[in-house]
């Protein structure tokens, strides 16, 4: 019996109480990674992609549908969520699937906190990468959650998750920027942020980033 081990602790798991590990969708950095956590004797049978095309975009093209993010921002108006699709219609068009959460919740009657939490946590775990849009007075509290349970789940896989890319439009962030620390951002949210990813100004640099970060990177 084998584990589907990704973290420092399920790898050590599987070597130690497990007949071994197979890691999915990884990378060599990570089968690197692996192997050190597990010890030189521990079974370590890693998932590794590879797309065979001499054509680069198609490469891309294909690459980029194993490959998921989610997408967090405020999104209790039409204009907000009208700019979250957009973003995720940008995405979406580069062959990136995208978790958006107030597409889960058509109808809004009988909403729960537990139900909320329960699928918007199922999909920031099933997400390769977070886009976070912070724009507002102040960064949306549901996205600052999103943001600090993404950076704890970077932390414990990095080769499996792969950053935050967060995004700012809003013209008050934008005079602030450079001025103070932070760029006007909270410094905790701005911190966990760049511990992990970076910080975007413009959609454009926003989704080539996430791209980047992705690995798939290229003419969108």
């Amino acid at each position: 019996r084998i584990l589907a081990a990704l973290g420092p602790k399920m790898l050590q798991l599987s070597a130690t109480k497990a007949n071994g590990s197979h890691p999915y969708f990884t990378t060599p950095e990570h089968t690197e990674i692996a192997r050190k956590e597990m010890g030189g004797d521990a079974l370590l049978a890693p998932e590794q992609m590879v797309v065979v095309e001499s054509d680069p975009a198609e490469a891309r093209r294909i690459a980029r549908a194993g490959m998921k993010i989610y997408l967090a921002g405020p999104l209790f108006n039409e204009g907000e969520r009208g700019q979250l699709s957009g973003i995720a219609a940008r995405l979406r068009a580069a062959g990136v699937e995208v978790f958006v959460p107030h597409e889960q919740f058509v109808e809004l009657e009988g909403l729960n906190a537990a139900g909320v939490y329960a699928t918007d946590l199922a999909g920031i775990r099933s997400a390769n990468l977070v886009l976070a849009w912070l724009d507002g007075t102040q960064v949306d509290d549901g996205t600052a959650v999103e943001i600090g349970i993404f950076t704890q789940l970077c932390a414990q896989d990095p080769a499996h998750y792969r950053g935050i890319v967060a995004l700012c439009t809003d013209l008050r962030m934008l005079r602030r920027r450079g001025l103070a620390p932070g760029d006007g951002i909270n410094l905790f949210v701005a911190g966990a942020i760049e511990s992990v990813g970076e910080i975007t100004w413009s959609i454009d640099d926003a989704v080539a980033a996430a791209l980047r970060r992705l690995g798939v990177e290229g003419a969108v």
